[in-house]
């Protein structure tokens, strides 16, 4: 059997996608046929040379697809961690028609299991399978305004089956040209909360063969343990505990990544256990040594501006001041980040002046966050 799966990567994260395949080839069979694709617009050729050479096991093709002929001039709403590249497996169905079954999965995973189990799954004429999303659950239950754009923007009937995109089975003998043009183009006209992953649910929520939760277990994540955990409803407990027991593919979904956070958390070790297996792990090693020393420079920088002045969270700054607001923000970006979140959510939501309201807000704390960023990246690291 073949069994063709496919990521997205972009140079940058292509260390990180190493760990990844290391763990993929781990769990393979010797009786199947692993054909990996990698969508891709700026993997240089050396990159791909050390990819390639990873691979120790003669039933493992890696291929890559350059996508720049295919996107064009397509622009899609990313924001905050995210980049163009996560929106490339919408275009799945559409590049490979001739599998009958094909697996797309996230850079950000750990596989605990062969994946050609999933391809023996009888989906019927269901068009995508994937595991439940029990932290949205959380989320929506702790947060009226996240639920009111789960009901109302998305217009998802049965909330228990809201799926985490992370991990895809599509079917494109059963994807119509409608869905692929209706996919495309909320892509490129609408921002949704969860992107990709919002669009995958409002389109195929009909179609959908729900996969148990073990294949794309979310790990426990500061944020996650603030804002969804403690608010899921005990069938939902149960199930995303019982998945982290035994998980076949671990997935580091949040913004508080292995490699960028100092936070323990779930299933980090495991991670860069698996991370010194690769020819990346000195890198990896250097950029989170780098983060270290940019966060801890972040913490001196502000014990130093608290001294004088405790910055407030309502934009009552001198012009002679921003650098201090930057730096709070950047100690504070979560925070930032979920208020920027609500006012997306209440700008869809309202309409007239309150919607002008909303969005003033909502591109204020989206700048901030972006002149953070760059204050972030000027840091010196050493």
């Amino acid at each position: 059997m073949i069994v063709p799966i496919v990521f997205s990567v972009s140079d940058f994260y292509a260390p990180y996608f190493a760990v990844c395949l290391q763990s993929m080839q781990e769990y393979t069979c010797a009786t199947e046929q692993y054909r990996l694709i990698i969508l891709e617009k700026n993997v240089d050729e050396f990159t791909k040379t050390n990819l390639k050479s990873m691979l120790c096991k003669s039933n493992i093709q890696l291929d890559f697809f350059d996508m720049r002929p295919i996107i064009g001039k397509k622009r899609f709403h990313a924001h905050d961690h995210v980049s163009d590249e996560t929106f490339f497996k919408l275009f799945v169905p559409k590049l490979f028609p001739e599998y009958k079954k094909i697996m797309f999965c996230d850079a950000d995973i750990l596989f605990k299991d062969d994946p050609s189990k999933l391809f023996r799954i009888d989906m019927g004429m269901k068009k995508i399978a994937a595991a439940p999303c029990h932290l949205w659950h959380g989320i929506i239950q702790n947060n009226s305004e996240a639920y009111e754009y789960t009901i109302n923007q998305l217009k998802i009937k049965n909330l228990d089956s809201y799926f985490q995109a992370g991990v895809l089975l599509f079917q494109p003998p059963y994807i119509t040209q409608q869905d692929i043009q209706t996919i495309l183009h909320l892509a490129e006209t609408r921002e949704f909360l969860c992107m990709d992953q919002d669009i995958l649910n409002a389109v195929f929520q009909e179609d959908l063969y729900l996969l148990n939760s073990r294949w794309n277990y979310e790990t426990s994540q500061p944020t996650f343990r603030r804002n969804s955990i403690p608010y899921m409803n005990e069938i939902h407990r149960k199930r995303w505990i019982q998945a982290g027991k035994n998980p076949a593919v671990i997935h580091y979904s949040g913004e508080e990544k292995p490699w960028t956070s100092s936070i323990e958390g779930e299933y980090v070790d495991l991670w860069w256990q698996t991370a010194k297996r690769t020819p990346y792990y000195e890198r990896l090693k250097s950029r989170f040594d780098c983060t270290q020393i940019v966060n801890q420079k972040i913490q001196q920088l502000r014990a130093e501006f608290v001294k004088y002045h405790f910055p407030n969270i309502n934009g009552r700054f001198e012009k002679n001041e921003r650098e201090i607001e930057l730096v709070y923000v950047i100690e504070h970006c979560m925070g930032f980040k979920l208020e920027k979140w609500c006012y997306a959510v209440k700008k869809m939501l309202s309409f007239g002046k309150k919607q002008k309201k909303y969005q003033q807000k909502y591109d204020r704390i989206k700048k901030l966050l972006r002149e953070a960023e760059s204050l972030r990246e000027n840091l010196p690291k050493a």
